[in-house]
């Protein structure tokens, strides 16, 4: 597994969270792995292969499928409460190479922008 330095950035018209942090990197797989540096210790998994990114923390398990152009049913867990929550998103872009991923989204009837970008 690879272990490079990333700026991960999730960004909607209220607000911007920006992020330096190391991520691990399975080649075969094709994934990305890192914890959040937030209090809940949220683990996130960006699957390139099938663009889908995954969130769990002690609170919610959530999982996000992304396809260009097209409304996907999504579903978050609820942990405390044991309810799962079904969620529509639909994917205005996608845009990747081989060491960053931009994701142009909207959920809940806001724009999001999920980043996750290489440094050197």
């Amino acid at each position: 597994m690879e272990k490079f330095n990333a700026k991960i950035t999730v960004k909607n018209k209220e607000e911007t969270i920006l992020n330096e942090i190391d991520v691990n990197y399975d080649k075969e797989k094709q994934y990305v792995y890192y914890i959040e540096k937030d209090d809940l210790k949220t683990v996130t998994i960006f699957n390139y292969k099938e663009n889908i990114l995954k969130r769990d923390n002690e609170k919610m398990y959530l999982e996000l499928k992304f396809e260009n152009n097209k409304t996907t049913t999504n579903n978050m867990f609820l942990k405390e409460l044991g309810k799962k929550i079904e969620l529509d998103l639909f994917t205005n872009k996608i845009i990747k190479n081989k060491e960053n991923i931009e994701i142009e989204y909207n959920l809940f009837d806001e724009k999001y922008i999920y980043k996750i970008e290489k440094q050197d």
